[in-house]
């Protein structure tokens, strides 16, 4: 073991080397398991006698990275001299640490302690099994408990990289581990450990069979976890855990709903969509305007005909985000359109009845916006389906058109010009 101490302690390049080639075949097992758990813990962050209750930068970890660079280079060393020998009690350790240090953005790493995760990974990776992924989920499992997690910010990120990793069928077998740590992460109140414990679900969510989830009540605990989330005011919260309750409530039929024996389901989809819908027409806020009115038109597609039974206030949503003052950019009005778009797609034989309601509101956007054409398409796109569905209303208000370009109302020129786009 003292071995082990002076090459981790060691400073001097030249000197460690000549120490990592002092190491022989015959050395004890237990020497190069303690020397890869060394090399782990002085290249990643120390663990806390407290919770970390905040976001890290690069000023909390100094000398870490440059550790953990100096750490991986002697492992690959140590690998090239020894690999027929190593066993995973040693190999471990050092996936972690490549884990670890695998994004540049995240505060104890650089780009010279991701270069080199890079390297030991392809090499670790060239005789070690991949059930092995397995192996480094179950090390960090300690450090995932719910009194531990907080105590070090590194071992979640570890964990998400190796959900990453693993295979659908890894997932499987192993779910009952995988999903503990990401419902912890999503029932946190930072948003930070909620966006990463969201891409965690989603990952799980999207590996794994419908049928597997539907099992002990997985997909009650999944969506009960969910849930909370929505009213959490933060947009990208609410844009990645929208895309993470579609995954989860449509499953494999994200184009239209095709779960009509599966009433669980079908209510989950209902109780999403009315707060979405909710939340949305109470907002004034742009930012959470633009990430409530970009979840629409994906709802409506996955809902397909289920949406007839909100279809009245789908449309008095969509169309106030239309008619409303909007930013330079016009994402929420394009995104608006967009989804009015898709909603006359799955609702087609009912359009003839709002027709008056959604030609007005156009209307009033092109006056709004008549020297403008940052919106000329996702109009064209609208018309052409009122177009389609309503041949003979569609006749008669394009006629009134005509008649009011004459009378130089402004924008109604171009909102003919865009009609004739498409």
């Amino acid at each position: 073991m003292e071995l082990v101490r002076s090459i981790v302690s060691e400073k001097c390049p030249t000197k460690k080397l000549a120490l990592l080639r002092a190491l022989r075949p015959d050395d004890a097992e237990s020497t190069l398991c303690a020397l890869s758990q060394s090399l782990l813990q002085s290249g990643i962050p120390k663990d806390s006698s407290d919770d970390e209750e905040r976001e890290h930068d690069k000023n909390d970890f100094p000398g870490v990275a440059e550790a953990a660079t100096e750490g991986m280079i002697c492992a690959r060393l140590l690998i090239s001299t020894f690999a027929p020998e190593l066993t995973k009690h040693f190999v471990t350790p050092l996936q972690v640490l490549c884990f670890a240090h695998c994004k540049s953005e995240l505060p104890w790493c650089s780009e010279e302690s991701v270069a080199a995760s890079s390297a030991l990974s392809s090499q670790l990776n060239s005789f070690s099994a991949p059930e092995q992924r397995l192996s480094v989920l179950k090390y960090i499992w300690p450090k995932l408990a719910k009194e531990t997690w907080k105590k070090n910010p590194c071992y979640r990120h570890v964990y998400r990289e190796v959900l990453l990793a693993l295979t659908p069928n890894d997932m499987r077998h192993a779910l009952p581990m995988v999903m503990a740590p990401s419902l912890l992460l999503v029932d946190d109140y930072m948003t930070y450990n909620q966006r990463l414990g969201l891409a965690c679900v989603r990952r799980i969510v999207v590996s794994v069979p419908p049928s597997e989830l539907d099992q002990y009540g997985r997909l009650e605990v999944l969506f009960d976890a969910l849930k909370h989330l929505l009213y959490v005011k933060e947009p990208d919260v609410i844009v990645e855990l929208h895309t993470c309750l579609r995954n989860l409530i449509f499953a494999d039929h994200l184009d239209a709903l095709q779960t009509h024996d599966d009433q669980r389901r079908r209510k989950m989809a209902g109780d999403v969509y009315c707060e979405l819908l909710t939340a949305a027409e109470v907002e004034q806020t742009f930012a959470l305007r633009r990430a409530y009115s970009s979840q629409f038109s994906p709802y409506v597609k996955c809902l397909g005909m289920d949406v007839a039974k909100y279809l009245n206030r789908t449309l008095r949503v969509l169309l106030e985000y239309v008619e409303v003052h909007d930013t330079d950019e016009q994402i929420c009005r394009k995104n608006a359109l967009a989804s009015l778009a898709e909603l006359m797609k799955q609702m087609w034989p009912r359009i003839p009845f709002h027709f008056r309601r959604i030609t007005e509101s156009i209307c009033k956007l092109a006056c709004d916006q008549f020297s403008k054409s940052a919106l000329c398409d996702e109009i064209g796109t609208c018309l052409n389906l009122l177009r389609q569905s309503c041949p003979k209303q569609y006749h008669r208000f394009h006629e009134d058109l005509l008649f009011l370009r004459e009378q130089n109302i402004p924008g109604i020129a171009s909102l003919l010009e865009c009609a004739h786009t498409k």
